[in-house]
């Protein structure tokens, strides 16, 4: 599921592997298509397309699994598979992951993270939950990515122009949330879990521009120069998020803070592999 460049490393070592693949992009130009077998112009964000699709294949005996590498597409590849009856973490597992909100709930219910958050709906909804989480926060859309309708608000008056940044950002949920600032370096965790049981895949420290009112990152440095046992905390953490939202297989992507305390904080968690080039 989805074609851009990331995709390709994926694509060529199934090929390595004797596998046919079925490719699947909105963009019919993708990169990523020459090296696919079949290629059908679908949105990864089409989940119930992609699903149809899944289903027909798998009638055919064509397909035997759902995939994607680093895009962020872990609702649809789950859906897509729950539906056509192959392996999947489970859909609403996924959707944990792919919304925001979902997620900091079942983070905080287990205890893996406690920063303060709220949802929102309407820019009323916005101006309340501000006052519940305190500036500075950060408005974000709760199913998007990469920075995508984020922005660091400090006052009202930064509110509303953030309120429609993030709004225009959704995809197909309808809620935005609203978190308190954590301060500190922050860094990508890869990882697979494997019957409930985590094994590491490398860590990679995160560099940004400085963060005024959107986050740039600007390069990545692998593997982390963090000390082990801080790393080692990571995995932990890691693993208490994976089992708060459900998963015991499959990829399990975090980006985490390690604060100036030394406490490692989880800013977010997918079902996928990273982006960039570090899990290629």
């Amino acid at each position: 599921i989805g074609g851009g460049l990331l995709q390709i490393a994926a694509l060529k070592k199934a090929k390595e592997l004797g596998y046919e693949t079925y490719l699947t992009d909105m963009n019919e130009f993708c990169p990523a298509r020459e090296h696919a077998d079949n290629f059908y112009q679908i949105n990864v964000n089409d989940f119930e397309g992609t699903a149809l699709l899944a289903k027909k294949l798998k009638k055919e005996n064509k397909i035997s699994g759902v995939y994607t590498q680093g895009t962020d597409a872990e609702f649809t590849v789950a859906y897509a598979a729950e539906e056509a009856g192959l392996f999947s973490i489970g859909s609403e597992t996924a959707r944990k992951c792919k919304n925001k909100v979902l997620m900091r709930k079942a983070l905080l219910e287990h205890g893996v993270e406690d920063v303060k958050f709220s949802e929102a709906f309407s820019y009323q909804d916005c101006l309340k939950a501000s006052k519940e989480v305190g500036y500075p926060l950060y408005i974000k859309p709760s199913d998007n990515s990469a920075s995508r309708g984020i922005t660091r608000v400090e006052n009202d008056e930064m509110l509303e122009n953030a309120f429609k940044e993030a709004t225009s950002a959704l995809l197909i949920e309808s809620e935005l949330i609203l978190e308190s600032e954590m301060i500190g370096s922050e860094h990508s965790v890869d990882c697979v879990m494997y019957k409930g049981i985590l094994y590491p895949a490398g860590i990679s420290d995160r560099v940004f521009l400085d963060k005024e009112v959107f986050a740039v990152q600007t390069e990545s440095i692998t593997p982390s120069l963090l000390n082990p046992e801080i790393q080692k905390a990571m995995y932990k953490k890691m693993e208490a998020a994976a089992k708060a939202i459900g998963i015991k297989d499959g990829a399990f992507k975090g980006d985490l803070l390690l604060d100036k305390k030394g406490n490692v904080r989880v800013i977010e968690v997918t079902a996928r592999t990273s982006g960039g080039f570090d899990s290629q």
